[in-house]
């Protein structure tokens, strides 16, 4: 503690700064005249800190850091070892702040009793001071609290409290203590009294201030809520506008873009998607980036953003009709605040419901043709007795199916998403002009070879899109109309067979399985199948009354070469399981089934009932035919 017998020792409990040092020494020169005795000095060198420390305070700060500053300097000015902050929270009172506190035990200190932690509660205004708080009887000891307080090594301690005896608000129990048992002097005690009183009410200055700039922040943000509605109406009320303006227009589908891009912002793409694209109209592209968003978009019911591949951004809206996409708002995507996207996301929500309802209004709406799509293609697959008459035959005319020009079936199989987004892209090529539609939960197409040919070079080209796990599979080119039912039958068990042997290309057809392929392109089917009951029969009985997988495992050792180790990895077993699999085959089929030429016609049956009866589990694993 300094003793007050010089002005340099009083400079010792002054703030660090240099403006502080500098106001301090001015006040001190007025304040502290020559002849005082050393307590009078010492109060006046203190009222001086104090009054430097409170006029430098910074001016913008929070709850938290005003009071780190307080404890911070209070521990400055009045030279002592330890300053902390008592406060009672929910019941309970803890240290809350400290500066020179280093133990944990202390730090940790905390008490529900009603006296606090020291068990003796103080009033506002009457400070309160022990020269021994560890042997003085006064407080309410407690086992913690001695601990603490030993563990720091505090003694002597002085506290006061932070807060307004007129209001019983309080922000604390403000406390300075020190390591030795010397008692605080009178002017020490007064200093952190008028201290106390000055911060409190420093304190509950910035808490209103606190509270007017929260209010101004809600009254602000209230203000500019109201704009952004202000500016949300206005923007819609453009857009729908612009429905009744295009309806009654010439322009159509233009003028409604047009305007809508007004109420963007900026210029969008309105696209229908509901009939063939007119290439002319440079407003009308939509690439395959934008596809997917579409999608997206018409699942969660919101635009969806993204980057294109040069970088750029780009934001897509779906328009809606009947739970069908029918068109889409395509435009480029921009940095803006949140308050901004939350306006453009509803005005782009707008957009797709006002685009939806104009093509309904046009009569365009997908399911209209796709109906008769769905119609047509179910007549061609299913004709009634006597064939198809010459209505149906012109409406396939229509779509480019005739006798004797060439043309293909195409079944497309993949999850809902994968068939639709590959459903988009016959969309954007061919519009209404490819015949088209759902056969259970596969997209079935009849297509002229010229528009077969375009979507093969695109499919197959280096680095094309694979839409997940779509499987495209393709007929040989046919001419006539007569054999599309059975080459659909064929078709579908050659898209089966891939798919249940883990084909991975994008496209299959019955010649993607070599010249077993291409045989049983020419073949009945029922007579292979008794062939290949005849062949594999023990096989087919033992796997399905024990649900074993001998044939399978007999597959893959032959396509392996006899390797039972690539077997193995193939099958993702251990290699003593094929070994035991193995055993089990050729008692049931004799040593010789893998050798010379009963291993190749071994092997061909098994590859034949692959590609013929993968989907169906050996449907012909029935009695024994003994038809040859």
């Amino acid at each position: 503690m300094p003793n007050g017998d010089s002005l340099d020792s009083a400079r010792a409990t002054l703030p660090e700064s240099s403006d502080d040092r500098a106001a301090a020494k001015r006040a001190e020169e007025v304040l502290v005249p020559a002849g005082l005795a050393p307590s009078e000095r010492r109060l006046r060198n203190l009222v001086t800190a104090i009054v430097s420390m409170l006029t430098t305070m910074p001016p913008d700060t929070s709850r938290a850091s005003a009071l780190r500053y307080l404890i911070t300097r209070t521990r400055t000015v009045l030279d002592v070892d330890a300053v902390f902050l008592l406060r009672r929270e929910a019941g309970v009172e803890r240290v809350v702040a400290s500066d020179g506190i280093y133990t944990h035990e202390f730090r940790t200190l905390h008490s529900d009793a009603p006296g606090g932690i020291f068990g003796r509660r103080l009033e506002a205004d009457v400070p309160m001071q022990t020269r021994n708080y560890l042997l003085d009887s006064y407080f309410q000891h407690s086992e913690a609290t001695d601990l603490g307080v030993q563990s720091e090594g505090l003694r002597a301690m002085l506290g006061v409290v932070l807060g307004d005896a007129e209001t019983d608000e309080s922000w604390g129990t403000f406390y300075v203590a020190n390591r030795s048992d010397a008692p605080f002097p009178a002017e020490d005690v007064f200093a952190l009294n008028t201290l106390a009183a000055l911060a409190t009410s420093w304190l509950n200055t910035l808490d209103q201030t606190e509270q007017l700039s929260r209010a101004l922040h809600s009254t602000r943000a209230e203000a500019q809520r109201a704009q952004h509605e202000n500016e949300l109406a206005s923007r819609i009320r453009i857009a729908q506008d612009a429905l009744v303006q295009a309806l009654s227009g010439e322009d159509g589908l233009a003028e409604l873009r047009d305007h809508m891009s007004t109420a963007l912002g900026r210029e969008l793409q309105a696209i229908d998607l509901t009939i063939q694209l007119d290439l002319r109209d440079r407003f009308g592209a939509i690439g395959d980036g934008e596809r997917a968003l579409v999608a997206l978009s018409a699942k969660s019911g919101e635009p969806m953003y993204a980057n294109r591949q040069d970088g750029s951004g780009v934001v897509v809206m779906a328009a809606m009709h009947q739970g069908q996409t029918v068109g889409a708002i395509v435009a480029e995507a921009r940095q803006q605040s949140e308050a901004q996207r939350d306006i453009e996301t509803r005005v782009l929500v707008e957009c797709g419901r006002i685009l939806g309802a104009f093509l309904r209004s046009q009569q365009r709406a997908r399911g209209d043709y796709k109906r008769r799509h769905q119609d047509m293609l179910a007549e061609l697959l299913a004709p009634p007795p006597g064939g198809l008459g010459p209505m149906s035959r012109t409406r396939l005319a229509e779509f480019g199916v005739r006798d004797g020009e060439p043309f293909r079936i195409l079944i497309v199989d993949g999850s809902e998403s994968s068939i639709a987004t590959f459903e988009h892209r016959l969309e954007l090529d061919f519009g209404t002009s490819l015949l088209r539609g759902n056969v259970g939960e596969q997209l079935v197409a009849v297509m002229p070879e010229r528009a077969f040919s375009h979507l093969q070079a695109t499919m197959t080209a280096s680095g094309a899109r694979r839409h997940g796990n779509l499987l495209v599979g393709y007929s040989p080119k046919l001419h006539p109309i007569a054999i599309v039912p059975e080459e659909h039958e064929l078709l579908l068990r050659v898209v089966q067979a891939a798919r249940a042997s883990g084909y991975t290309q994008a496209m299959v057809s019955l010649e993607t399985f070599g010249a077993l392929g291409a045989f049983l392109s020419q073949v009945t089917i029922e007579p292979t199948k008794r062939a290949i009951r005849h062949q594999l029969g023990p096989l087919l009985d033992y796997d399905r009354e024990q649900g074993t997988l001998l044939l399978e495992t007999a597959m893959k050792y032959l396509d392996a070469g006899h390797s039972v180790t690539q077997a193995a990895r193939a099958l993702h077993v251990h290699e003593n399981t094929v070994r035991q699999r193995l055993d089990r085959i050729a008692k049931l089929m004799g040593r010789d089934w893998h050798h010379g030429q009963r291993g190749l016609d071994t092997h061909l049956m098994l590859t034949a009932h692959r590609l013929i009866g993968a989907s169906e589990q050996m449907s012909i694993a029935g009695p024994s035919d003994d038809t040859n």
